[in-house]
């Protein structure tokens, strides 16, 4: 016997009528009714509890029923079961066309998550703070009553007792618990999209901090920076140097608002959208150089001639570290690294020394490169590259003045790279921020 959902009756000002709407999709058989209005209806259908019916005769059913019930004032909920279905809800209200709806999507609307009034949770967590009303009370500039008014509201529309009052103060419950847990996240997200809006509403303005890795920084870090500074005066510009897990650090405890790495970590914590492709190339000092020039007057080294190579690199931390060892991993090849350095402008001056060799992008090295302290060579047939990811925090909110420097930092790399003949590619956006 198929189960029978409990009455549902709401208070309306108006008297209420069935009408049976003609059309509707609903299967002709293996029904059963029961009606609601806060009586027991459904012994006045002429039929026993939970018998199937067909719909027809039970349209009818309800029709005679609530005819007989003269009922005033109520909004009235039919519901019919079927045996491959939820159940179907006929709405019936002022005569108005017969409203069907899927039990299921019924019960969504009845358990849709209430407005919560920030300004409520505010006081909430200030009196869970206080551990009295009086305390509260006070800290807010609120009358006691009125603040224990506040309170008694939000409590209705969470459907949960959050604090019980005694003679020495306020006791928490499990769920006032929770929400003087999760509040403040609450009020911090409101005043940020408060932010967010009032920016909107505003010239661009405010701060942005981004973090760049530092052979990132050498070739994008000034000409971003003049860049805000005379086109966006109402910026302030905040730009750091660091290595990518330092720069995932920051980004999780939201000390920064962006940062790019060279690793992809789209997780339920970031987003990642990959922007600069570059190309990795053996660097020299030209007055030191592993190889003679091909053909074309370019430097082109054998992978299996780098083990003969004594390189300076950062230790392992580093991305062009690790990058270095999974391409010499792929290629089979023993690396020997003499000395590690954690500067990059300590690396490039050893190397422009002649004192040894390292790997890195071109565009760590385009303004030596270009004033000749030092020479690129590539690696013969083998694609050594390596991909820079925009990187940021799902859960907080981008200002518009965030979205203003994002997108001047794919233009600015875009003319760099032309301006100096960068061997590295900008990712076109081609969807969201994954």
């Amino acid at each position: 016997m198929p189960w029978e959902a409990p009455v549902t009756r709401t208070r309306c000002p108006a008297s209420c009528r069935f009408i049976l709407g003609s059309g509707c999709s609903l299967p002709e058989h293996n029904y059963c009714l029961r009606a609601g209005s806060g009586s027991r209806p459904s012994d006045r259908l002429g039929y026993p509890k939970g018998f199937p019916i067909p719909f027809g005769d039970a349209g009818r059913a309800c029709a005679r029923l609530l005819r007989s019930l003269r009922m005033k004032n109520c909004l009235t909920f039919i519901r019919l079961y079927h045996e491959s279905s939820p159940w179907v809800t006929i709405a019936c209200r002022n005569g108005q066309k017969t409203k069907f709806c899927r039990e299921d999507d019924m019960l969504k609307e009845r358990h849709v998550t209430p407005a919560i009034d920030v300004k409520q949770v505010h006081y909430f967590m200030t009196l869970a703070e206080c551990g009295t009303i009086s305390k509260a009370a006070d800290v807010l500039g609120l009358a006691q009553p009125s603040l224990t008014e506040h309170i008694v509201r939000l409590e209705k529309k969470l459907d949960a007792k959050l604090a019980i009052r005694g003679p020495r103060g306020i006791t928490l419950t499990e769920a006032g618990r929770l929400l003087a847990r999760e509040g403040q996240g609450l009020i911090d997200a409101a005043r940020s999209l408060a932010n967010g809006l009032h920016q909107l509403r505003n010239e661009l303005s405010g701060t942005v901090s981004i973090a760049l890795p530092p052979s990132m920084s050498a070739l994008l870090s000034i000409p971003l920076a003049e860049t805000v500074r005379l086109e966006y005066p109402g910026i302030k510009l905040h730009i750091t140097e660091g290595l990518t897990g330092h720069i995932l650090d920051w980004i999780e405890r939201e000390t920064i608002d962006m940062g790019f790495v060279y690793m992809k970590v789209a997780t339920a914590t970031f987003q990642a959208k990959p922007v600069l492709r570059e190309d990795m190339f053996l660097i020299s000092a030209p007055d030191n150089m592993p190889v003679a020039p091909n053909a074309e007057g370019d430097y082109v080294i054998e992978p299996h001639q780098l083990s003969e190579l004594q390189l300076v690199m950062p230790s392992r931390p580093h991305s062009a570290r690790h990058a270095l060892e999974s391409f010499a991993s792929e290629s089979n090849i023993a690396l020997d690294v003499v000395l590690e350095l954690d500067s990059l402008s300590q690396v490039i001056e050893m190397v422009s020394r002649a004192s040894a060799y390292t790997f890195l992008p071109h565009a760590a090295v385009a303004a030596a490169v270009r004033d000749g302290k030092l020479a690129l060579v590539r690696i013969a047939n083998t694609p050594f590259q390596r991909t820079a990811y925009l990187t940021r925090k799902r859960s907080r909110l981008v200002s518009m003045a965030a979205v203003k420097i994002e997108a001047m930092i794919t233009s600015i790399l875009k003319e760099l790279i032309e301006k100096y003949d960068v061997s590295a590619t900008v990712i076109e956006e081609r969807s969201s921020v994954n």
